[in-house]
């Protein structure tokens, strides 16, 4: 959005420029400029901050988001795929098509900033030829980036002399360009349309989705979704929430996480600072009212709550102030336009009752349910239950396992079948079926609603000596991974969440003794007081399986899934545990331990290894 507004206010009406190009038989594409004198140039193009870039290289390169690719190597290739997909369409001039450059584009980092944290002999060669926040201080220093990109190319060989003939290549490409965009057989218009070949990303999906649900066009909507973990839930209420508060409606998104909330407010901070930047929505930016449930109570009655006080304590402290509440709800007078509802499956009767008192008389009410998810009741709140009866639209989130890791057949077990390892070994032995009878009879690959979502990473368990684990095993275990993911950290932060199944279960001192003796800085989440102030990014957190719902890291170790006992809802902390990380999760437990858990894991982890085919 940033360079498509600098383009627009730059370059005149000999370019040509088309963005998100996704409806060809070719790799999504962000830009492709095209000039008479200047050729085709494709720019996969960045919009991450310096510290967002968690390593690059020569080779490939790793953002906090997840991607890894390098962004010159992802424009050469594409180049070469509209390349080959121009010289296929039948139509070629006799000069033959124009020779398309590429390069990558990080329009907010300056490249002496880039080149101070990554020094490397070839990326230094590199980013000669890829555009940077300088390359946009003015029309000529942009053209002159175009020019070394062209003429000495971040990857293969130095490019053609400027054919003789390139004005009628340039016209001849901009034309059958023009012409694929309105081609009869595309299913849909170009932004929005997906080429078999392509994935539009886990925000391109959410933002989808949510733009089906418009603020202010139709009335009211009354919208479910659910999902299992890491289906994309939060992700499309929050697109939500920003599509809506562009408009000007006030928001309010409540959850009964008080981690999820904090770093709901932070995330949506951070978004509208994003669109300010890019001249998207309203002067100084837009923003939402993002509360937990008892921050909501808070809010409203102005009561004052107990600084600590554990959660099951919460219901009889509802029953408690219940007519208090109920006052309450009469004084108050401020009403929202939208209101979203997080992890519905946790949220109280009372909780459900107010957040309905404060919809406006034709609010849009949205509630994500996680599947399998419910930590603190076992069945949803009366009013929520019949409120869903009379719903709009009751959507189901899903991943189609089809290429799938291990592990998300792991925690998708672990939340239908609990610890019974039978059912879960029928469960996974019938997906392999399916999978084997599909491809026999050639049927194409399935595609889930959120196939983009980031996979969970993958399970190591490492098994202990003994019944119990001793607090040395936690220190003597973190300290080796930490030196492990502190060495592949290219600016030395370790991005790691260490989760526990109780406090009261575990010696943490260990763990504390270990970065502190490191020095390595963390977030002690395990302090009820620090789980309602921002919580990094990056860096290591401390959590409990409660807690770290919400939470994403690269890695994640943890310690205690050997001590779960059959309890209520425990299975359901075991596929949050086991579902935080998108690169690893750690398991580290004692190996003769009974708990039925971790033979659960042990059987439905085999099991899922060995599907090859996932």
């Amino acid at each position: 959005m940033l360079v498509a507004k600098w383009v627009k206010e730059h370059l005149d009406d000999e370019w040509h420029a088309w963005f998100n190009i996704n409806w060809l038989p070719v790799p999504e594409i962000d830009l492709v400029l095209a000039h008479a004198v200047y050729g085709v140039s494709v720019i996969e193009v960045k919009g991450h901050s310096l510290d967002e870039i968690v390593n690059f290289g020569p080779q490939a390169a790793e953002f906090s988001d997840g991607q890894k690719r390098h962004p010159a190597q992802q424009a050469r290739t594409a180049s070469q795929k509209l390349s080959s997909w121009a010289k296929g369409l039948g139509t070629t001039p006799p000069d033959g098509v124009p020779w398309i450059a590429s390069t990558g584009f990080f329009p907010r980092i300056r490249r002496e900033d880039f080149l101070g944290r990554f020094d490397h002999s070839e990326v230094i060669r590199q980013t000669q030829s890829m555009l940077f926040a300088n390359d946009s201080d003015g029309v000529g220093q942009f053209i002159q980036g175009l020019q070394r990109a062209r003429t000495n190319p971040a990857f293969g060989g130095d490019g053609p002399r400027i054919a003789r003939n390139l004005r009628a290549q340039v016209q001849w490409f901009t034309e059958e360009i023009n012409a694929s965009m309105n081609a009869p057989d595309l299913q849909n218009t170009p932004g929005k349309f997906t080429s078999p070949n392509t994935r539009s990303g886990a925000d391109n999906v959410a933002s989808d989705i949510a733009s089906e649900y418009p603020w202010g066009e139709e009335g009211s909507s009354n919208v479910v979704f659910r999902g299992l973990p890491a289906t994309g839930k939060t992700s499309i209420l929050l697109q939500i929430a920003r599509q809506h508060a562009h408009l000007g409606a006030k928001v309010l998104y409540v959850t009964y996480n008080k981690t999820l909330a904090t770093n709901v407010r932070g995330e949506t901070a951070r978004m509208s600072n994003e669109d300010e930047e890019f001249g998207v929505g309203p002067d100084g930016g837009w923003k939402i009212t993002a509360l937990d449930l008892w921050q909501l109570y808070s809010y409203v009655t102005d009561l004052q709550l107990p600084a600590k006080m554990a959660s099951r304590h919460y219901v009889r402290w509802e029953r408690k102030y219940d007519k208090k509440l109920a006052r309450a709800l009469e004084k108050f007078t401020e009403r929202f336009d939208t209101i979203l509802i997080d992890e519905a499956q946790d949220i109280s009767e009372v909780g459900f009752r107010y957040a309905m008192a404060l919809k406006d008389s034709d609010a849009s009410l949205f509630l994500a349910i996680g599947e399998g998810q419910s930590l603190y009741q076992d069945d949803l709140a009366p009013s929520l239950i019949q409120w869903m009866s009379q719903v709009d639209d009751d959507r189901h989130l899903f991943r189609s396992f089809r290429k799938s890791h291990a592990s998300d057949l792991v925690i998708k077990a672990f939340v239908d079948h609990g610890i019974d390892n039978e059912a879960a070994t029928k469960s996974l032995e019938n997906i392999r079926r399916e999978q084997k009878a599909q491809k026999s009879a050639g049927q194409p690959q399935g595609h889930g609603t959120i196939d983009q979502i980031r996979n969970a990473g993958s399970i190591t368990l490492r098994e202990r000596e003994g019944s119990s684990l001793d607090p040395a095993v936690y220190q003597w275990e973190l300290h080796e991974y930490l030196r492990k993911w502190r060495e592949e950290s290219a600016d030395g932060v370790v991005d790691a969440l260490v989760i526990f199944r109780r406090k009261k279960d575990i010696d943490s001192s260990a763990v504390r003794v270990t970065l502190q003796g490191g020095g390595i800085p963390y977030t002690d989440l395990l302090q009820e007081g620090n789980r309602r102030n921002p919580t990094p990014e990056r860096g290591v957190r401390l959590a409990t399986f409660h807690s770290s719902r919400g939470l994403r890291a690269k890695y994640a170790i943890v310690f205690g899934f050997d001590t779960m006992r059959d309890l209520p809802r425990e299975h359901h902390l075991a596929a949050v545990a086991l579902s935080r990380a998108t690169e690893e999760t750690i398991v580290v437990v004692a190996k003769e331990s009974p708990s039925p858990y971790l033979r659960m894991l042990r059987t439905v982890h085999s099991t899922a290894q060995r599907m090859r085919s996932v």
